[in-house]
C-alpha cells in the first residue's frame, strides 16, 4: 500500500508541474512546492534506509512539517482576500511555530520524537481553514462550478485527510490501543486509504485548475 500512495504523491507532483504556467489560482503553486519536498521526504523514508545518516529521520520530519505547515498556511492567505482572514491565519501559523518550537526543546526532542500535540494543532487549523472555504462555497448565491474550483477540491482533501490524521494521533497516545494489534491494523488501513483519497484529489484540484486557465483563455 506504501508503494501506491508514493507513487500517487509522484503523480500528483508531476501534474502540479505540468500545470504550473497555468495555475490558476496561482496560489496552488505553492502545494506543487509541498508536494516536491513530500517526494523527496519519502525517498529518503523509502529507499534510503541503508545510508549512516538515518538516525536522523525524525529530525527531518520535524522540520518537514514547518515546510508542510509553511505552505498550507501561505496557500490559504493567498487565497483569501480579507484582510481579517488573514491576520487570523498568521496568528494561527505564529501559534503553530511557537507551539511547535516549546514541545520540541522542551517536552519531547528534535531528534528522537515528533511534535504529536503541536501538529495536531496544526490538523485542527486546515481543518478551520477547509472547513471555512468549503462554507463560503455553499454560502454562495450564484452559480459555482465546481469542476474549475481547484481551492474547493484542495480544501476537500486535506480536510478529510487532516480530520483522519488528527484522530491517528490521538489515539495512538492512548496506550491500550496501542497493544491492539487488530485496532492498529485497522487504523493503518483506514490512514492508508486516506492518503490514497487525499492525493488523488490533490491530483484532480490540478486537473480543475487546468480546466479553468483553459477557459479563461
Amino acid at each position: 500500500m506504501k508503494y501506491v500512495i508514493f507513487l500517487l504523491e509522484v503523480l500528483a507532483s508531476l501534474a502540479g508541474l505540468l500545470v504550473w504556467n497555468r495555475s490558476r489560482p496561482q496560489a496552488i503553486r505553492v502545494i506543487t512546492i509541498m508536494l516536491l519536498f513530500t517526494v523527496l521526504i519519502e525517498c529518503y523514508s523509502q529507499f534510503l534506509q541503508f545510508m549512516p545518516f538515518l538516525k536522523y529521520r525524525l529530525l527531518i520530519y520535524n522540520l518537514f512539517s514547518f515546510v508542510e505547515m509553511g505552505c498550507w498556511f501561505c496557500f490559504y492567505y493567498r487565497i483569501y482576500p480579507s484582510k481579517a482572514r488573514r491576520k487570523v491565519i498568521l496568528l494561527l501559523g505564529a501559534l503553530y511555530v511557537i507551539f511547535s518550537v516549546v514541545e520540541l526543546s522542551f517536552y519531547r526532542s528534535w531528534l528522537f520524537s515528533f511534535h504529536t500535540d503541536s501538529y495536531r494543532f496544526y490538523s485542527l487549523c486546515i481543518i478551520f481553514l477547509a472547513v471555512l472555504y468549503l462554507w463560503d462555497t455553499m454560502m454562495k448565491k450564484e452559480y459555482h462550478p465546481l469542476n474549475t474550483d481547484a481551492v474547493f477540491w484542495l480544501s476537500a482533501g486535506g480536510l478529510i485527510f487532516q480530520s483522519v490524521f488528527f484522530i491517528h494521533l490521538s489515539i495512538f497516545n492512548i496506550l491500550s490501543f496501542r497493544r491492539d494489534a487488530a485496532s492498529v491494523q485497522a487504523f493503518n488501513l483506514l490512514l492508508d486509504i486516506a492518503n490514497i483519497v487525499y492525493y488523488t484529489v490533490i491530483c484532480f484540484a490540478f486537473y480543475t485548475s487546468y480546466r479553468l486557465s483553459v477557459k479563461d483563455s
